[in-house]
């Protein structure tokens, strides 16, 4: 982070590298589109179900930035994601039992490659974000589980 290109680093700036996990909340994507399939009961697990899915509260999400933003001396790069990740299969079923649904779709890795074109591999991609330096700092998550983040997602 930060090299002979006049890069803040450089230039004596604190620098936090934020990698953010889809931030779940009812009024914006992917929440907004999925919530009201699950309601339906069109909602469907995508794939094996096993690849990890990691996903963060709006309200985590912007506590954690602020908690970076406000430090003196934290830098470098922070996942922002729920201390707890899901596989799409745990996350499928949180998100039915969320809206009072069961979800028994499941739609098969060669059906989503072409549907979801340059989207496949984010959709089918496996990711197990860990927010050890975010927890190390002393950051303290409110919403640690799947079904946390979806209560709060989903809150009115």
């Amino acid at each position: 982070m930060g090299g002979r290109d006049g890069t803040p680093l450089e230039a004596g700036a604190r620098v936090c590298l934020l990698r953010t996990a889809p931030v779940l909340d009812r009024r914006s994507a992917p929440l907004n589109v999925l919530a009201p399939l699950f309601r339906t009961g069109l909602g469907a697990g995508l794939g094996s179900g096993q690849q990890y899915f990691p996903i963060i509260s709006l309200r985590d999400w912007t506590a954690a930035a602020a908690f970076l933003a406000e430090s003196r001396d934290l830098s470098g790069p922070f996942n922002l994601s729920s201390p707890v990740t899901p596989t799409n299969a745990e996350f499928t079923d949180a998100l039915a039992a969320a809206v009072g649904r069961r979800a028994f779709l499941r739609v098969p890795a060669f059906a989503l490659k072409p549907a979801a074109g340059a989207m496949a591999p984010e959709v089918l991609g496996s990711i197990r974000a860990v927010p050890a330096a975010l927890e190390s700092a002393g950051f303290d998550f409110s919403d640690h589980t799947v079904a946390d983040v979806l209560a709060a997602g989903l809150a009115k």
